[in-house]
């Protein structure tokens, strides 16, 4: 596998939560070594307003809601609006992945939420939005999601390879 220089990442909430309940068949090295990378600001993460949503849904009245929050505070780390443009991008997405579930292309089409954080990734132009959703990894590259490349946390020996 050939790797790419990050620059701008984007997260499914899968990857956050990964890393806050410490999900041990997770790659939580890599998930590390990118919150390093984050956190010496060598990375740019794009947060879609659907992941905040359902981080802070999922961690209830737990210490996690208020690490999330601070997480979101460093200045590298971008809070994303879903306007008109990520919305009628992400209807888009939904369309095309119903089409190709019905011409048995793919198995599933894309949920509503997951193509919000697709389309705020395309349009925030990350270089790989990062998820363990196998819907969206079997869309990485396509047309259907812009050539956006989506892929499972990776180290960054991988990315630079």
């Amino acid at each position: 596998m050939s790797g790419i220089e990050i620059q701008r990442l984007a997260w499914d909430s899968c990857i956050f939560l990964a890393w806050f309940k410490g999900e041990e068949d997770k790659p939580l090295a890599e998930i590390e070594e990118l919150l390093n990378d984050i956190a010496q600001a060598r990375i740019t993460l794009i947060v879609s307003p659907i992941v905040g949503a359902e981080i802070l849904d999922s961690a209830g009245h737990s210490p996690v809601r208020n690490q999330f929050r601070e997480f979101m505070k460093r200045t590298n780390v971008i809070a994303a609006n879903v306007d008109f443009r990520v919305a009628e991008l992400a209807a888009d997405i939904r369309e095309k992945t119903r089409e190709a579930e019905a011409k048995k292309q793919i198995k599933q089409s894309v949920r509503a939420a997951d193509a919000l954080i697709v389309a705020t990734a395309i349009i925030y132009r990350v270089d790989v939005l990062h998820t363990f959703d196998q819907i969206l990894l079997s869309l990485d590259q396509s047309p259907i999601v812009s050539a956006l490349r989506i892929t499972t946390p990776i180290s960054a020996q991988m990315r630079l390879c």
